[in-house]
């Protein structure tokens, strides 16, 4: 039933390996570990009221030349800066920096009773940052259920794996306990990211 973006994803992937090739720099782990919940995200989840900030920034190749796909020109680099007519909605790549913007949005949009929903990829390194759990509490202060939050828990950061670094066990428990509604799949499995992400 998916095999198409499955094929899609492969494309997205190889495309993405070959503009770092021409960049000359590369964000191999953490752009490749997000690509099939992007396709889950802009082909079955988003609607035309919704909106995606990717706070990840270092691995905005794949999400730069899927919105090329879909007819946008947002400018091919490792810090995106804000171009909302090009899927941009955001200046993000310090880490920690998307999460906040994310609930400022989500906040407005239930202020003002505007319909969509506000979607935020983060990593779970960016998962260190304090930012992330002030950002965190205000949403579940002000029960933003128009904020998703996805975090790739792709288990590694620069330095080397989570765990070495700063382990964050109990991690969905942390979230929970923050008053999110807490749910975990496969990052590669297209089908389970559009049952999950479309709830």
């Amino acid at each position: 039933m998916y095999d198409h973006l499955k094929l899609q994803a492969a494309r997205l992937r190889r495309q993405t390996f070959e503009a770092f090739v021409e960049a000359g720099e590369a964000h191999l782990g953490g752009s490749f570990s997000m690509i099939e919940m992007l396709i889950a995200l802009y082909e079955e989840v988003l609607g035309v009221d919704d909106k995606f900030i990717l706070s990840k920034a270092h691995a905005s190749f794949p999400l730069c030349l899927l919105l090329r796909q879909k007819g946008m020109r947002p400018k091919l680099t490792t810090h995106l800066e804000r171009d909302p007519e090009n899927g941009i909605h955001c200046t993000t790549g310090s880490l920690g920096h998307g999460l906040p913007m994310a609930t400022g949005m989500a906040m407005a949009k239930k202020r003002l009773i505007d319909a969509g929903k506000i979607f935020v990829m983060i990593s779970d390194g960016e998962c260190q940052e304090g930012s992330v759990w002030e950002a965190a509490l205000s949403a579940g202060k002000h029960r933003l259920n128009n904020l998703i939050v996805i975090v790739d828990c792709n288990k590694m950061q620069c330095y080397g794996s989570t765990d070495e670094v700063q382990p964050m066990e109990p991690f969905g428990d942390k979230w929970k306990s923050f008053g999110f509604e807490v749910h975990n799949c496969k990052g590669h499995d297209i089908e389970a990211l559009k049952l999950e992400l479309g709830s």
